[in-house]
C-alpha cells in the first residue's frame, strides 16, 4: 500500500519500546508523540477480544510458523475501537532470538462495518425468500387462524422483491468495496459507499 495511506511501526523486542511514524499517531486520533510509543502502551490499546490472537501470532512469527498478517481493534483517542489490517516482519539474531519487528497498520474500519451490513442483508433475503417459497404452495383461501393466505403470498411478494434488489445492491457493494481496497486512496473510496450502504441496511 501507498505509505500515505499506512501507520508504521518499529519495536526493538529486547526494550519494549517502538517508534511510530506520524501516520500511525494519526490513524488512532492522536497528535505525534501525544502517548509513548511502546509495546506496552499498544497492549493497552488493544481490544481484549483480540490480544491473544495478536501475540500468539507474533509468537508463531518469531518461531518462523506464520507471518504476521491479521486484523485487530485498538482503542482510538475517542475511546472507540476501530479494525486495521496489520502486517509485520521480524529481524532474528544469528541463534534465532528475536530482536526488532517492523511493521504497517492499515485503517480498514469501514470495509469491516460495510461486511457486516452486507451479511446481515445476506441473511435477510434468504429469510423472506424461503417462507415466500413456504407461502406460495398454499392455498388462496383462509387459514385456521382466519388469516387471508393470498394476501399473506402477496405481501411476501412483493418483500421478496424489495429484498431481491437489495441482494442486486449487496453485489455492487461487495465490487466497490473490492476495488477501494484495491486502489490508492482506499480510505476515501470506502466512504464514498456508505451512502449506498445505508440506503441498503434500510430495506431490513
Amino acid at each position: 500500500f501507498p505509505v500515505t495511506i499506512v501507520g508504521v511501526w518499529d519495536w526493538n523486542v529486547k526494550t519494549g519500546r517502538e517508534e511510530w511514524s506520524a501516520k500511525f499517531y494519526e490513524l488512532l486520533g492522536y497528535e505525534p508523540y501525544e502517548i509513548i510509543a511502546s509495546i506496552e502502551q499498544f497492549n493497552a490499546l488493544l481490544h481484549p477480544e483480540d490480544h491473544e490472537k495478536t501475540f500468539k501470532m507474533v509468537q508463531e512469527h518469531f518461531a518462523g510458523r506464520s507471518a504476521f498478517d491479521l486484523e485487530y481493534r485498538p482503542k482510538t483517542k475517542s475511546g472507540e475501537y476501530k479494525w486495521f489490517h496489520g502486517t509485520g516482519k521480524a529481524l532474528l539474531g544469528s541463534d534465532g532470538t528475536p530482536l526488532r519487528m517492523v511493521g504497517s497498520i492499515q485503517d480498514i474500519h469501514a470495509k469491516k462495518q460495510a461486511e457486516v451490513i452486507v451479511e446481515r442483508l445476506i441473511v435477510a433475503v434468504e429469510r423472506v425468500q424461503k417462507l415466500a417459497n413456504r407461502t406460495s404452495s398454499a392455498p388462496n383461501t383462509l387459514n385456521a387462524k382466519g388469516v387471508d393466505v393470498s394476501i399473506a403470498r402477496a405481501n411476501l411478494a412483493e418483500a421478496t422483491a424489495i429484498l431481491t434488489d437489495a441482494k442486486t445492491k449487496i453485489a455492487t457493494i461487495k465490487t466497490a468495496i473490492e476495488t477501494a481496497l484495491a486502489s490508492q486512496t482506499p480510505k476515501e473510496e470506502l466512504t464514498a459507499i456508505e451512502p449506498l450502504v445505508k440506503e441498503t441496511a434500510k430495506t431490513i
